[in-house]
């Protein structure tokens, strides 16, 4: 029993020496691993802590975990906006849960609430948005400027008289 409390031990240390390093997944799994108390002691406040790496790096799961944190103030200080925000960008990753979440929230808080979170996934796309540009513009080679994209021949008008 205790080999496999070791291995344990030893699988969560690489876990988050990955995490420490900036692996989204990791951080996720981190977060699972303090909001559940699996091989750790149980800690929403770290599991928010860990969360929040993996969402600010656009994991859809992390942001509908973040979401349900600040809905019900578990770990960190309750702030519908702030859930409203992290549901409203796990939504934009098509995860199923969110939507419901958000039909539940949004009838409970006030237009300057709503029109808050909005700006923030706005910022938060923006953000994401430019950062992904940005990569592509290094990593994908430049367009052909020899390649057509109108006809290269001119088109004859024919008139029957």
């Amino acid at each position: 029993m205790t080999a496999c409390a070791s291995s344990d031990s030893d699988l969560i240390a690489q876990l988050r020496q990955k995490a420490d390093n900036g692996d989204v997944t990791a951080q996720y799994q981190m977060g699972l691993l303090f909001y559940n108390g699996r091989g750790v002691t149980l800690d929403l406040s770290q599991a928010a802590q860990w969360f929040t790496q993996a969402a600010e790096q656009n994991h859809g799961e992390a942001q509908f975990n973040l979401g349900v944190l600040y809905e019900y103030g578990q770990g960190v200080e309750a702030d519908p906006t702030q859930a409203l925000y992290w549901y409203m960008l796990a939504a934009q990753q098509s995860v199923e849960q969110s939507a419901e979440a958000l039909n539940a929230l949004l009838p409970t808080l006030d237009l300057e609430q709503q029109s808050q979170a909005l700006e923030k996934v706005a910022q938060f796309n923006a953000k994401h948005n430019l950062s992904v540009s940005i990569q592509q513009e290094i990593t994908e080679p430049p367009p052909n400027p020899h390649s057509p994209t109108e006809p290269t021949e001119p088109i004859q008008n024919q008139q029957n008289h």
